[in-house]
């Protein structure tokens, strides 16, 4: 855990790791102090559309995680940002890598003007099979990122294959699996 928060610490960048489960917080600071990657900054908190408290819950011994828009027993309550909270002041980031697990449309909602204003480069998995469970599409996260000004490319890390541009929205809606999209201001 860690891993890309230590590989840009590695060249030089000062990161902010977002972190909603707090059981991987210890995991991810102790990784970057091994690493001795001091200017790792770990932040407890769910990113999403508006600064308030989400709730989520574990399923199973599976890190992954369901966000709710309220409590239910066996959930647990967490602060939520915004991309635009935390960076339009004197942080302003150059690069972001989002995986929200399916919650990538309300984390893009959260980061408009961010995007809009500062363009950060953007490492984004997506999760179409997750994103419809949050009440979202994939063409909303392609609408907000062309709005925005972004080219998409997709990277084939995990099957090997040529990289690929996304060249209009019916291609980005068909995904499928959770391909790395890589994100740059036209």
């Amino acid at each position: 855990l860690g891993y890309f928060s230590c590989l840009a610490a590695a060249a030089g960048a000062e990161v902010f790791s977002i972190e909603m489960q707090r059981s991987l917080l210890p995991l991810i600071e102790e990784n970057a102090r091994f690493n001795g990657m001091d200017q790792v900054h770990v932040i407890s908190a769910a990113v999403s559309d508006e600064v308030g408290f989400l709730s989520y819950h574990r399923r199973g011994q599976c890190p992954g995680k369901r966000v709710q828009e309220s409590c239910a027993e066996g959930h647990t309550y967490i602060n939520a940002v915004t991309l635009d909270s935390l960076f339009l002041d004197e942080k302003r980031p150059d690069v972001l890598k989002i995986d929200v697990e399916g919650f990538e449309s309300k984390v893009l909602a959260g980061a408009k003007q961010l995007l809009s204003e500062v363009g950060p480069m953007l490492f984004l998995e997506i999760h179409p099979a997750k994103i419809e469970g949050y009440g979202f599409s994939l063409a909303s996260i392609h609408d907000m990122l062309k709005d925005a000004g972004y080219t998409i490319q997709l990277l084939k890390h995990r099957i090997q294959e040529k990289q690929l541009f996304i060249q209009d929205r019916a291609a980005f809606c068909a995904l499928t699996g959770n391909p790395m999209a890589v994100c740059t201001r036209e």
